[in-house]
């Protein structure tokens, strides 16, 4: 029997050091989380055919997560100071804990390119983070399902 995922199950985590670091910090002030992953594409037009057909060039991908604004938090902390230095961290977006066999998710070395920060009058100060993977990064993006 199959098992369904729920957001409160999965987990995010970050690492400074990048991908390849050792030092997984699960991210708890998290909200809703997406992770949009397609193709681009391109078009092949043929005279000897009736449809117009497509070829699939480089994955795109990108994560987008509510952050509850925590002054104090270190991941609060981590989050933002990589957004205001323009400087990279390691992401993971999986299905449960890092180490437990079975978990799967996105990994990539990640730079903040949005970071809109929300003061609702009567709720919780957020921020919808937009994570894109890094130029700078020597480890490519994968999807990854621990052994």
């Amino acid at each position: 029997m199959s098992e369904i995922v729920t957001g409160l199950l999965a987990k995010a985590y970050i690492d400074p050091s990048g991908v390849g670091g050792s030092t997984w910090t699960e991210v708890k002030i998290l909200g809703d989380v997406q992770l949009p992953s397609s193709h681009n594409t391109g078009k092949v037009k043929e005279r000897g055919s009736g449809f117009e057909k497509t070829v699939l060039g480089q994955k795109v991908n990108q994560a987008t997560f509510t952050l509850t604004r925590r002054v104090g938090n270190a991941n609060w902390e981590a989050i933002r100071d990589a957004y205001l230095n323009k400087t990279l961290l390691g992401f993971a977006f999986m299905t449960g804990p890092i180490a437990t066999s079975g978990s799967e998710g996105w990994q990539f070395d990640g730079v903040i390119v949005d970071f809109p920060i929300a003061e609702p009058l009567e709720e919780a100060s957020t921020v919808d983070v937009v994570v894109e993977p890094a130029a700078e990064s020597t480890v490519e993006p994968s999807y990854v399902e621990i052994a």
